[in-house]
């Protein structure tokens, strides 16, 4: 492969500014780069700027999320999409002209981030302890993050441009990079590249180890409103330490960890990792009370209580406009009267889908609010993990052991989203993972998430009443051109 000038680009602090004030830094050039990097501060400035390019547009600001992946996921009305390459990623016509640009530019900025995140690692690897704050433990913190986020990108360009491993051919397909300023290297088989996804993740859980579950920080892990709101909890070394929601900490790096174990097919290990998320009892759904509210404008529209990692954008309002300000038409949701079915008081159907002014069903979470405090707690997040995943990969891991208690956690992620029926207690392995299907499709409207379920179990895409076997479509071409530019 043949590659541009590689720049660690990190833009201005537009999109961080509401929780991170303080960074300034916007290098462009090689010499920028080392003066970026001769004190701790620089080093926040380059991390968060990784966390930046992930929540722009062509990643988890919107393709990633509500855009080109619930598309793909049959999450909206067809014949509602205004995009040409919407329309032609709902048909799953990846090589016309709209839809290859999406893909193109989320291969492209992918590959961008984990090049400035092999940059940082490299660096910091070698860094003196003394030029942090808090000296070895900030370093451990930032490496251990950074590890995590190379981990995240190169999983997210597996699922998206490799077969998932069980309709694995055994072919190459990807290359996992870990040097800076390259990008060339050996292409590997999925299971090869999956186990270097995977030791880095352990790197960096070991490493966050060391910061978020040691008195007195592991307090902002321990509430929601420390870890997904602007709130400086008790002790706090800084506003930097603070919204460990919206980084890849310790409980979003096991998270992860349970999500690419599963993925991979090592059910023991991925129980093992949701477990202890599950058992920490930090985390909980987001209560009715404050979703409930009879003005939309006043929910709690990304119910972000139940969040476990969650990207930052404060443009992310400016993003959405034109999908779900009526101009350009609504992103409507499909099929909700058989979606909810048998479970009218699901929250998901209750609270977090509205009628637009044209009686389309929408959901709220990228909706605009008007109410100020709302909008500037709730607009600004990306919903990346939930809780809810870690009662599907557990219960799925468990199911052939134990179905009892595989249904016991299935029935605790519906009722905390309001589900008053009970699943019925002898369910075979393949009605299990239709329930599951079944509720993911409701907690993932909107989030991109439900693609990556059909494709680890080759099971077809629901349409409606009717399904698509889509087969060697999940698995997205790589772009034609070769060149990769920063």
């Amino acid at each position: 492969m043949k590659y541009g000038k590689i720049y660690l680009f990190i833009l201005a602090v537009v999109l961080f500014s509401s929780c991170n004030d303080w960074l300034t830094v916007t290098p462009q050039n090689k010499t920028q780069e080392d003066d970026l990097f001769k004190t701790g501060d620089g080093y926040r400035v380059a991390l968060n700027g990784l966390y930046q390019q992930m929540s722009e547009s062509s990643l988890y600001g919107q393709e990633l999320t509500w855009g080109f992946m619930s598309v793909l996921s049959q999450n909206y009305v067809y014949d509602n999409l205004k995009s040409q390459g919407y329309k032609d990623a709902g048909a799953y016509e990846y090589g016309t002209s709209g839809c290859s640009s999406i893909i193109d530019g989320i291969w492209r900025k992918l590959y961008n981030t984990i090049a400035n995140c092999n940059n940082l690692l490299q660096r910091i690897e070698t860094e003196n302890p003394g030029l942090f704050e808090l000296k070895e433990l900030e370093r451990n913190m930032i490496m251990g993050e950074a590890y995590s986020i190379r981990a995240f990108c190169q999983f997210e360009l597996l699922r998206l441009f490799a077969p998932a491993p069980v309709t694995d051919d055994k072919k190459v397909y990807l290359v996992y990079v870990t040097e800076y300023p390259t990008l060339v290297g050996k292409k590997l088989p999925v299971t090869d590249y999956l186990d270097l996804v995977i030791d880095d993740l352990k790197k960096g859980k070991n490493l966050l180890a060391t910061f978020d579950t040691i008195e007195p920080y592991v307090v902002g892990e321990q509430a929601y409103w420390f870890r997904m709101e602007c709130n400086s909890y008790p002790s706090s070394p800084g506003a930097f330490f603070n919204v460990r929601g919206t980084h890849l900490d310790y409980y979003a790096t096991t998270a992860l960890l349970a999500r690419v174990y599963q993925y991979a097919n090592m059910q023991e290990l991925a129980l093992k990792e949701a477990r202890e998320v599950l058992e920490c009892e930090y985390f909980d759904f987001t209560p009715e009370s404050q979703l409930s509210m009879d003005q939309v404008n006043d929910r709690n529209q990304k119910a972000h209580c139940d969040i476990m990692f969650s990207l930052f954008n404060n443009q992310e309002n400016k993003i959405a406009e034109s999908h779900y300000n009526g101009i350009a038409g609504f992103m409507e949701i499909k099929d909700m009267t058989n979606l909810f079915t048998g479970d009218g008081d699901d929250y998901r159907k209750a609270y977090m889908v509205i009628k637009s002014y044209d009686s389309k069903d929408i959901s709220i979470k990228w909706r605009e609010s008007s109410n100020q405090e709302v909008f500037n707690q709730q607009n600004p997040l990306i919903p990346v993990i939930r809780l809810s995943e870690m009662y599907y990969i557990a219960g799925e891991a468990i199911f052939d052991k134990d179905p009892g208690q595989a249904i016991d956690w299935l029935d605790e992620a519906r009722l905390g989203r309001g589900c008053k029926t009970r699943l019925p207690r002898e369910l075979t392995k393949a009605q299990y993972l239709g329930r599951v299907i079944q509720d993911a499709r409701r907690e993932y409207i909107a989030e991109g998430q439900l693609f990556y379920l059909y494709k680890r179990l080759n099971h077809p895409v629901i349409d409606g009443d009717k399904t698509i076997e889509l087969g060697a479509k999940f698995v997205l071409p790589i772009p034609d051109s070769d060149l990769v530019s920063f």
